[in-house]
């Protein structure tokens, strides 16, 4: 929702945007945009990214031990850094807004994936080299 503070400056979902922006030129930042699809549309379609990324990476690592002969752990962390790359790869190809919004998203679905993680674990940590 983007209205005016008392300001004069830009408000989109309690964020000031722009000092000197109006409503007609108002463009929603990547990172705002990417919080936006984590919380809404994506979560409501992929559920928690917990366990959305990590039934991704069992299913990876069961790819990669029938095609390779190699066992690894793949977990949620890794599967959102892959999403990561991915789109890091494609931009270099050619640039486009989307690949930062969903690189911004990624980024989040970690920050929220190692905060589940430790809020299930019942610790405080969010590194999951520290015994998880």
């Amino acid at each position: 929702m983007t209205e005016w503070c008392p300001t004069g400056r830009v408000v989109h979902s309690g964020r000031i945007i722009h000092g000197d922006a109006t409503a007609e030129h108002f463009e929603e930042s990547v990172l705002d945009e990417a919080h936006g699809l984590v919380h809404g549309a994506r979560r409501n379609g992929y559920g928690a990214p917990l366990d959305n990324h990590t039934a991704t990476g069992r299913m990876f690592g069961a790819y990669l031990e029938r095609k390779y002969g190699v066992e690894l752990a793949v977990d949620a962390d890794d599967v959102c850094w892959f999403n990561i790359l991915q789109k890091a790869s494609r931009d270099a190809n050619t640039q486009a807004r989307d690949n930062l919004v969903d690189v911004a998203g990624y980024a989040h679905n970690i920050e929220l994936v190692r905060a589940e993680r430790a809020r299930r674990e019942g610790s405080s940590t969010t590194s999951r080299k520290e015994g998880t």
